[in-house]
């Protein structure tokens, strides 16, 4: 590796009916698919921007398929690492302790659901990670699209309620309960419904982010 920091992109293979099921409900398997196919070959870019400038290397971190598809599918990362069975902590802590007993000094996850989180402010997380143990991007829903750390800390991922308003509240309580220092980002839209969607839509390619707006 040229370089001690990994970035983890989180991500699961395009399958109507199987990604983003609660925009499915209003715009259908297939346009939701799309969506986050576009989505996370957005969020594949600008991780290849900060891989190409040596700031860190990228990982695809992914299940819902092998490692020939995703390689196909999000080409260029530096590895492909397929999720474990099990809840998203257990999986989030799978990919940490990997990585540092790899020998990396600094590991991010990142989401592939939030459009607006680019290259600059993935780079800005990394920074601060120079003056604190940990850093998150918190979503506008109470979770996260961004974690990063300078060890492995395990408990960051343990008795969280995943999905669910609260994550970044106890992630923020079991980081004090572990006397981690804590740089808290901007925050960003990830994007599981279509007021979501509608969110962040202004700011984006409207020709990729179409919404059928059935009934609404």
């Amino acid at each position: 590796m040229r370089t001690t920091v990994l970035i983890m992109e989180f991500a699961k293979y395009p399958q109507p009916g199987r990604v983003k099921t609660r925009l499915a409900a209003k715009l259908g398997h297939e346009e939701a698919c799309r969506i986050y196919d576009d989505m996370a070959q957005k969020t594949h870019r600008e991780l290849l921007k900060l891989q190409e400038q040596g700031v860190a290397n990228m990982i695809v971190y992914a299940d819902g398929a092998d490692r020939q598809k995703i390689s196909n599918w999000l080409k260029g990362a530096y590895d492909i690492w397929l999720q474990p069975e099990g809840a998203l902590g257990q999986r989030l802590e799978y990919a940490f302790c990997k990585a540092f007993e790899m020998g990396l000094r600094t590991v991010l996850a990142v989401g592939t659901d939030c459009p607006g989180l680019t290259a600059e402010k993935i780079q800005h997380a990394i920074g601060q990670l120079k003056q604190f143990d940990v850093a998150i991007v918190p979503s506008t829903d109470g979770g996260y699209v961004l974690i990063g750390t300078n060890t492995y800390q395990p408990e960051l991922f343990r008795r969280i309620t995943w999905s669910s308003s609260q994550v970044l509240e106890q992630t923020l309580q079991r980081a004090k309960a572990n006397n981690l220092s804590v740089a808290l980002l901007d925050p960003e839209t990830d994007v599981d419904n279509v007021g979501d969607l509608k969110t962040i839509e202004d700011g984006l390619n409207r020709d990729l982010y179409v919404t059928h707006r059935k009934g609404s």
